[in-house]
């Protein structure tokens, strides 16, 4: 809660935020993703059926190569959201506020990568042995799932963080009176 009391309202510096924590977004699922490349991921445990295996790996891979645009447009999204949002109800929401505060609340995608690689290990044990028939209705369902488990952590930390700057100033240089100079 006190991130955005102090947040400094800075549009390049929560772009550079949001950047860094789509780039570990990926380097979350690199591990995974070379281990099923490298073929160390093994069948087990107790016969697993071979959809959801090849649907962790999928979806792994994707995120390694796709997570990065995708978070950064999906932050992107939301800061056109929250403007268009902060507009209707009369808050002082400017690109620099809606950048500053998605920028740090872009953690709530890398803590969401995490929760990802642990869910899909659990899912992996507690649906082994479910056929492959099951695992067609599953499966969706818990992709749907989870990504509505991604956009509650990230949503939750921009309401917040909205709701904490709808009225921040973004910070102005001071200007230095005509004819004064500053000492050398």
């Amino acid at each position: 809660r006190e991130v955005f009391g102090v947040v400094r309202i800075d549009a390049r510096a929560g772009r550079r935020q949001a950047l860094a924590w789509a780039v570990m977004v990926a380097v979350v699922h690199l591990p995974m993703a070379l281990l099923f490349v490298a073929g160390l991921v093994p069948d087990a445990p107790a016969g697993l059926a071979p959809i959801v295996r090849e649907g962790w790996m999928r979806s792994t891979l994707a995120m390694v190569v796709l997570g990065v645009p995708a978070v950064m447009l999906l932050t992107w999204l939301e800061t056109l959201g929250v403007r268009f949002i902060g507009s209707k109800r009369g808050w002082r929401i400017t690109r620099d506020v809606a950048w500053s505060v998605c920028g740090h609340a872009a953690v709530g995608w890398f803590a969401s990568a995490l929760l990802t690689q642990v869910l899909f290990a659990l899912g992996t044990l507690a649906f082994a042995r479910l056929d492959d028939a099951s695992m067609l209705f599953t499966l969706p369902a818990l992709a749907v799932l989870l990504l509505l488990a991604w956009l509650l952590v990230f949503e939750s930390l921009v309401y917040v963080g909205i709701r904490r700057c709808r009225f921040a100033n973004v910070p102005t240089p001071v200007p230095t009176p005509a004819g004064d100079t500053l000492p050398s």
